[in-house]
């Protein structure tokens, strides 16, 4: 995107400033679709699920179940799911 190349902040510019142009407002909706789309691919081709099939679809590909007495931490982070 243009306005990713001449604002090499982006997307991690402060929130302090609240107004933002045209340029850079589309560069965030877009982002957001962009994410979106990619949390969301896995459950995508099913179709008509009802809100909690799909969080619970979404669920099982996204979050890991420590074994049985193990808690995730900071230290012991849960391991991260294959998004290629």
């Amino acid at each position: 995107m243009d306005y990713a190349a001449r604002h090499p902040a982006f997307p991690h510019e402060p929130t302090s400033d609240q107004f933002f142009d045209e340029a850079q407002f589309e560069s965030y909706r877009r982002l957001g679709e962009h994410v979106a789309w990619e949390v969301l691919r896995p459950v995508a081709q099913r179709s008509e699920q009802d809100c909690s099939t799909l969080c619970h679809a979404l669920r099982s590909h996204w979050v890991t179940t420590p074994p049985r007495g193990e808690k995730h931490s900071p230290e012991n982070p849960p391991p991260q799911p294959d998004v290629d």
